[in-house]
């Protein structure tokens, strides 16, 4: 059996909302504002893009947490992933 390789990493943005109890998962800023508001949120579009949200430095107030992680691809047997 063939070892698996990394072949990249992709980031994804975990919103955590205290009121809901709610853990969502968006490739980017703009698309947490396209399903969530910003008074859910208690920021706005620009605060987040301010705060330069990465792994170590999450963004967090009396409402939500929001944080980046990588996802690491793999390609299993010398297989390419399928995009």
């Amino acid at each position: 059996m063939k070892s698996e390789k990394l072949t990249s990493t992709r980031c994804v943005i975990r919103v955590s909302v205290f009121e809901t109890g709610k853990i969502m998962y968006f490739g980017s800023l703009r698309a947490i504002f396209e399903a969530l508001s910003p008074e859910v949120l208690g920021a706005t579009e620009s605060r987040l893009y301010a705060s330069r949200i990465n792994e170590y430095n999450p963004f967090e107030n009396g409402k939500c947490r929001i944080s980046k992680h990588r996802v690491f691809c793999m390609k299993k047997n010398n297989v390419p992933l399928q995009k």
